[in-house]
């Protein structure tokens, strides 16, 4: 008599634990793609110079605030405020000389980091193909979780299109910046 409640209550776990994984939005609606973008950075202080060498800034573990791309087009002070003091330093130097800055945004939670480091080739790629960023190499700047990110596009992820078509994100990257948290 005593195994029937503990097989309803085992019954009761695994169809709530089965709801759960396919309702999951992480695996049943996201993609790498669609928890990330690239975006070209946009500011007054960025001179239009073509030949600068493509830097790419990703940040830490819920860096974007945003739980929706749709409002991520790089005009907004809410997605800049996360590199703003690294933006406000790179205006006032020589860098914005050598530099053409792009942020790469994602949703922390979603994915694993190796799709995440998809999500980050797939967008490369797209704004090769679309003349939207240099076929060169170029340098991230990354934040915590970010070089977690750019590890993995680095060393798992091949580009589909361009002059490193079919090799590794590593061989595309001239530098990797990355700074972890501290107190």
């Amino acid at each position: 008599m005593r195994k029937f409640p503990y097989a309803c209550m085992f019954a009761a776990f695994v169809v709530m634990l089965s709801a759960a994984l396919t309702s999951s939005r992480a695996y049943a609606d996201f993609t790498p793609k669609t928890v990330s973008k690239l975006v070209a950075h946009v500011d007054d202080r960025n001179p239009i110079f073509v030949g600068r060498i493509p830097l790419i800034l990703i940040h830490g573990i819920h860096g974007t605030a945003s739980d929706w791309f749709g409002s991520i087009n790089g005009n907004t002070d809410d997605e800049k405020e996360y590199f703003l003091n690294f933006m406000d330093y790179f205006y006032s130097s020589t860098l914005k000389d050598k530099y053409q800055l792009y942020r790469f945004h994602y949703l922390s939670d979603e994915l694993p980091v190796k799709d995440i480091g998809q999500g980050l080739q797939e967008w490369l790629d797209d704004f090769i193909q679309k003349g939207m960023l240099n076929d060169v190499p170029l340098v991230i700047v990354a934040h915590s979780m970010g070089g977690l990110v750019a590890r993995s596009y680095m060393q798992e992820h091949k580009h589909d299109v361009g002059s490193y078509s079919d090799e590794f994100g590593g061989e595309r990257v001239l530098k990797l910046l990355t700074k972890g948290l501290s107190h």
